[in-house]
């Protein structure tokens, strides 16, 4: 008998081996491969659970910010007729500067224009201190968008009546050259039609003929869309009352009056007005106004223009965890006086605060 097997049986269980080996290392680079993206898929929803609970805990933190700041401005004090900036609401750090929270804390404040700088306030910012652009008037806007805006005397002119255009309740243009109504805006992309009603919030104006993106940042902390329309004596700062139309002297004049003694605003011996008919006389009292200052606060006065009590607040509310300084949450709302919120909008991993609408989620 001959044992001796044939060489291509051989060859064929060779081959099959082979085969079989092949098979096997690709099933094993399968395996591996589906192993290492169940790991990347595993490791992205560890991330996002840990993201979203970061998330949630500085919520709730950037959430006690407001509530803190709504019972604070709801308090009545011996000065409830009228609001200054010496007031908790304003500038209290005990009240906002870095208040702990569970594992983090929140800080509740804003930046105001004082010395040619900004200086941190710790407090509300005081919404009745804008520019209502529901209501302003059309050589406002105009002083508005070139002071601000830094638009020419044409540019401005024409926006400014676009925004009346916007705001009012019929479609024919309130100035025979410019303006803008529903046919300025039908041959856009995305085609619309003038509002012809009041502005509801800020952003709006970014539909608004002229005014781009640039122009829009430039304006959003000088505008609002709250109140009646009244600016409050005791807290515009000097940019606004330049926006009124007052000259240099009496823009310092006014604010000297209302730093006191010691030439600091938000201090105890800060001056203020308790009612729009004695602005003049406590200006007279303490310095001498130019004419046209003297003519332009009157005209204000008798129309109305000027308030010594505030309805409306901004709350910026950041919040944080103990040693993450990496991430934050800051919420921005708008309350009145009875604490109802207005407004809300909540900018998570921010890195620069003082730039709203840049967050990454």
């Amino acid at each position: 008998m001959n044992n001796q097997q044939h060489p291509e049986t051989k060859e064929c269980r060779t081959a099959s081996r082979g085969s079989v080996l092949i098979i096997a290392l690709w099933a094993l680079f399968l395996l591996t491969t589906f192993a290492l993206q169940m790991g990347v898929i595993m490791r992205q929803k560890i991330t996002l659970a840990t993201r979203l609970d970061t998330r949630d805990k500085l919520f709730f933190i950037a959430e006690a910010g407001v509530k803190t700041a709504v019972a604070e401005v709801r308090k009545e004090d011996e000065r409830s007729d009228i609001d200054c900036l010496y007031e908790s609401w304003g500038n209290s750090p005990v009240h906002f500067r870095e208040i702990p929270v569970d594992k983090g804390y929140f800080t509740v404040g804003y930046r105001y224009p004082e010395g040619g700088g900004l200086k941190a306030r710790y407090g509300m910012m005081d919404e009745e201190t804008k520019i209502n652009i529901n209501t302003a008037d059309a050589d406002t806007l105009m002083r508005l968008l070139e002071k601000v805006a830094g638009l020419n005397a044409d540019e401005a002119t024409q926006t400014a009546y676009a925004i009346v255009d916007w705001r009012d309740g019929d479609s024919f243009y309130q100035h025979p050259q410019y303006g803008a109504e529903d046919a300025d805006y039908e041959d856009l992309p995305a085609p619309y039609e003038a509002k012809d009603n009041d502005f509801e919030v800020v952003d709006e104006l970014l539909l608004v003929k002229g005014i781009n993106r640039d122009i829009f940042e430039k304006l959003r902390d000088f505008v609002t869309v709250y109140g009646a329309g009244q600016i409050n004596i005791n807290t515009v700062p000097a940019d606004v009352l330049g926006v009124l139309g007052l000259t240099e002297k009496g823009i310092e004049d006014l604010q000297s009056f209302r730093r006191g003694a010691d030439g600091l605003e938000g201090t105890p011996d800060d001056g203020v007005f308790m009612a729009p008919e004695e602005i003049l006389t406590k200006l007279a009292e303490f310095t001498t106004l130019t004419a046209d200052d003297e003519v332009l606060l009157r005209n204000r006065i008798d129309r109305n223009f000027f308030s010594v009590k505030s309805g409306y607040f901004r709350v910026k509310s950041l919040a944080r965890l103990n040693g993450v300084d990496a991430l934050a949450l800051e919420i921005v709302a708008v309350v009145d006086r009875s604490g109802y919120i207005h407004y809300w909008r909540e900018y998570f991993d921010i890195k620069d605060t003082n730039s709203h609408g840049k967050s990454k989620t």
